[in-house]
Parts: structure tokens; C-alpha cells; sequence
């Protein structure tokens, strides 16, 4: 079958906006199944990392280097501040030279679509319009009240904590079968020898005589200077919903509230266990029934050891987050007293687990300490899948939900950290974001 349609994004450094992307088009977008339509990444400017993370998943990409222009070269081509954006439009203008299909889409890799959201935008499309989607997106977003039809909902900042619940009720309440006139500018789609005809995105917002005095931003001067100039109307499919998180990759931090909130969740728990909670900071957000707390020097529901509480405790839980001692032999005995109380199907999360160099790692620095080498030796033993998040420290996950085989790799006898940096990705197991 001939493709009609390519649908692509770019990417830059991340992995997990790589996955997002890719997942939420694939579930949502039936013409990639059916042959119909392709999909793929311009690695623009990619890290190594990306680049190698777009192989192994087998993702189709195209690799985009740009080389580099100072300001004064880009005002000299008639472009203003910031640089990175001349970077961004050039990525966009190479899809159009790899597109098969006759119709192009592009859209962001921090978005999220809905079902239909194609179909919606498709049905809308003809040579003398481009068709955007409908965004959904925080309040606190600098561009949300700017885009005609937006809708203010904060869904989630990443991919982590996004409630995809929340979406799909979202999209069903508010999609409405019509078009409005104007809208944001992604995702977008047209037709492609339309948009090679009026020149494509300019290399850069257009200056106005000096480098920090924009004339007109590169999409508007594409929309409503270039195309309009065609005859080309920018639409907004009001029934094409699609969330945006802002900012994307720019922004991406994720903390251990994210992951811990995201398993509750997703698998419904209701109790939660954390062990070692300073000031509560972590504590104080995370979204369960039942919470308990324990800290032998701070507030807590039980202001004792972890050693104390578990010689007491009765109670069994869904989700336990361990942060007290972080010593080898401490964290140890916490992980199979945790697993001893901890409910089918349940998780425990190590934090701590990837200390960043040696001094962070000596126990009498009162920093990472050796928990790294406590999960990283029962992830030898354990028959339960295993794996780590290179975020917030360092996130060792302990899933009893799963059962896996044991972690396949040699340990030396006196296990040093040089071991650990040798071997960091392999000890502890590294993904990038968790399993459900």
C-alpha cells in the first residue's frame, strides 16, 4: 500500500519523550498499522545517547546535524534571537525532504494524542487549508490562553505523571464536530508540495532590524505570511484533541513523587509505606489512602528505627519507598523486611541507588553511602523483576508483580565502587521510566 500520510516529530535528548510519542501515536493512530501512514523521528542534533536509544527500539529516524551560526551570522540572514530556534525549524523543513506521503503531519514529541485525533484532523484537510489540533494544556502554560479553542487542564508536566484517565474523559467532553479559524501551530497538518511551494518554515524568526527585536516568529510567518500568501487557511479540528506538557524536553526533571504517584495510580494501591522521611517533603505528595510514615530523628507515625517498626508492624503494604539509612547492611535488611509486608503484586523503591562518584558513596560522608551496593547484590538474588531509574538519585525498583530472572552478571569479591562505574548501566539495570 502507497503511504499517503507522514507523521513525524523531533527529538533531542530524550528517551522517555522518544517512548511517549511513539507509544501514544501508535495506540492511537490506526493508519500506522494499516500502511497508510509512516512515522518517524528527526534526530535534531540528538545526543549520542538518543541516537543509540532510536536504534535499539528499532524507531525509524532520520539524523539532522545543523551546523553551528553565531548571532551575528543569523542576523545577517535576517533572523532574531533565540538561536536553538533556527536549529528547531530546520529539523521541521527536513521532514518535507524525507516525507513519502503526500500529507504531513507534524507534531511535537511532548504531546499526547487522543483517539481519532488523525482522522479529525484528516477530515478537515484540503489544499487550501492547514489543519491544526485542538490542545489541551496546564493553565500555568505561558501559550495556553494564547491558542484559539485551548483547553486549560493540567494532565500531568511529563510523561510520568500523566493522567491518561483524565485525557480520554477530556477528549470525549470536549470534542466537539466542527473547525474554528486560527489556533495553535502544532500538531499541524498539509498538504506537501502546498507548504514546499510557499517555502517552508523560515530558518528562524524574523528580526526587525536587531537580534533581540523579532519582526514575526517562524510559524506565524509560515502560516499567515507564506501560506496565506497560497491561499492556505490555518484551521483548528475541534474534535482533534491533543494534550501538550509545554516546554518539553527543555524541562524534562523527574523526581520520585512522579514514579511513586504513577504506580499508585495505575495499579490502584492504597497503602503506602515510607521509610525514612526527613521533613516529609516526599511524604506530603504522594496521593494514597493509607499513608505511614517512619523516622527514628524526624515527625512521623512512628518515630523509631526501621528495625523497631518492623518488629511491631502488622499492617501489610501496597508501595514501599525506602530512604532511611542508606548503608549497605541497613538498606539490606529494610528491603526483606519490606518484602516481608509487602502485598502481592506490591513495589518497594529504593532511592540513593546511583551515587554519582566516589566521595558521594562513603558511608562517613552521609550522602548515597553504600546503598548501591545493597541492590545491586539482591538483584542477583532476587526473583523478582529488578531495575533502576537513573533519576533523583538513583530509583531502585523492586517488583513483586513481576517474576523475573535473576540479574545475569559477576560480582567481585571486595565490590568497589570503580566496579560500579565500569558497570553502572548493568549493576543496576538501568530503564527509563517504570514498568506497569
Amino acid at each position: 500500500m502507497k503511504i499517503k500520510i507522514t507523521i513525524a516529530s523531533l527529538i533531542y535528548n530524550s528517551k522517555v519523550y522518544a517512548d511517549s510519542i511513539y507509544d501514544t501515536l501508535f495506540k492511537n493512530t490506526p493508519e500506522l498499522h494499516t500502511g497508510e501512514a509512516e512515522f518517524f523521528f528527526i534526530a535534531n542534533d540528538a545526543s549520542e545517547e538518543v541516537i543509540n536509544h532510536l536504534i535499539k527500539q528499532k524507531y525509524k529516524f532520520y539524523i539532522n546535524d545543523n551546523p553551528s551560526k553565531s548571532e551575528t551570522e543569523l542576523l545577517e540572514m535576517g533572523y532574531a534571537y533565540p538561536e536553538y530556534i533556527h536549529r528547531v525549524y530546520k529539523g521541521w523543513n527536513k521532514v518535507f525532504e524525507y516525507a513519502e506521503g503526500d500529507i504531513v503531519v507534524l507534531l511535537n514529541s511532548d504531546m499526547i494524542v487522543s483517539k481519532k485525533w488523525l482522522d479529525n484532523i484528516l477530515k478537515n484537510l484540503t489544499t487550501d487549508r492547514i489543519v491544526t489540533s485542538r490542545l489541551v494544556e496546564s493553565p500555568s502554560s505561558v501559550h495556553h490562553a494564547r491558542w484559539a479553542g485551548a483547553i486549560p487542564y493540567n494532565l500531568g508536566d511529563n510523561p510520568i505523571n500523566f493522567d491518561e484517565d483524565k485525557f480520554k474523559l477530556l477528549s470525549k467532553l470536549y470534542s466537539l464536530p466542527e473547525f474554528i479559524p486560527g489556533g495553535a501551530f502544532m500538531p499541524c497538518a498539509v498538504y506537501k508540495d502546498v507548504a514546499i511551494s510557499a517555502g517552508l518554515y523560515p530558518e528562524g524568526n524574523l528580526s526587525a532590524g536587531s537580534w533581540m527585536d523579532i519582526l514575526r516568529y517562524g510559524d506565524e510567518d509560515f502560516f499567515y505570511n507564506r501560506l496565506s500568501k497560497k491561499g492556505v487557511n490555518h484551521i483548528t479540528a475541534m474534535d482533534s484533541i491533543v494534550y501538550h506538557f509545554g516546554e518539553g524536553e527543555s524541562r524534562e526533571v523527574y523526581k520520585k513523587t512522579d514514579f511513586i504517584n504513577k504506580f499508585i495510580n495505575f495499579r490502584k494501591y492504597k497503602s503506602y509505606l515510607e521509610l525514612g522521611t526527613n521533613e516529609k517533603e516526599t511524604f506530603n505528595k504522594i496521593k494514597c489512602n493509607f499513608k505511614t510514615s517512619v523516622d527514628l530523628n524526624f515527625d512521623s507515625d512512628y518515630k523509631m528505627s526501621t528495625d523497631e517498626f518492623f518488629k511491631i508492624n502488622t499492617d501489610k503494604f501496597d508501595i514501599i519507598f525506602i530512604d532511611a539509612n542508606h548503608t549497605e547492611a541497613f538498606l539490606t535488611r529494610d528491603i526483606y523486611n519490606s518484602l516481608n509486608c509487602l502485598n502481592d503484586g506490591g513495589v518497594i523503591i529504593c532511592h540513593d541507588v546511583n551515587p554519582p562518584n566516589e566521595y558521594s558513596q562513603i558511608d562517613e560522608n552521609f550522602l548515597y553511602q553504600t546503598a548501591w551496593k545493597s541492590f545491586v547484590k539482591f538483584r542477583l538474588s532476587s526473583n523478582f523483576l529488578t531495575y533502576s531509574l537513573p533519576y533523583d538519585c538513583g530509583l531502585g525498583i523492586i517488583d513483586k508483580k513481576y517474576q523475573a530472572e535473576k540479574a545475569c552478571f559477576e560480582l567481585p569479591v571486595d565490590l568497589e565502587f570503580s566496579d560500579l562505574d565500569r558497570n553502572r548501566e548493568l549493576f543496576l539495570g538501568f530503564k527509563h521510566n517504570i514498568i506497569l
